[in-house]
């Protein structure tokens, strides 16, 4: 997130939003709060249909990295981009005992 072109410092706006930051930290979010187990049950190296992949070469191919991109973007406006932040840091710093 602090690392997006539009992050200035977590002083935003809605025309200068962090999006591609929330995008890329709720899918790692996502990618690491289910197990890997989990991920080769659920999508294994299933390949897009030939209709959904994209004609880039580097663009989405596989039907996880479909599923990420469409939780990443649904994702994106619910949570501010700050609050994200100090959840996370929140939940590396706790400790029960």
């Amino acid at each position: 997130i602090r690392l997006d072109p539009h992050w200035n410092g977590g002083h935003y706006d809605d025309t200068h939003y962090p999006e591609s930051g929330m995008r890329m930290a709720r899918k790692l979010g996502v990618i690491t709060y289910r197990s890997a187990l989990e991920w080769d049950g659920r999508f294994g190296r299933v390949r897009l249909d030939s209709e959904q992949a994209a004609d880039d070469p580097f663009g989405l191919e596989f039907q996880v990295e479909s599923y990420l991109e469409g939780h990443a973007r649904r994702f994106v406006r619910f949570f501010d981009p700050n609050c994200y932040l100090y959840l996370s840091r929140s939940m590396d710093w706790f400790d029960l005992a």
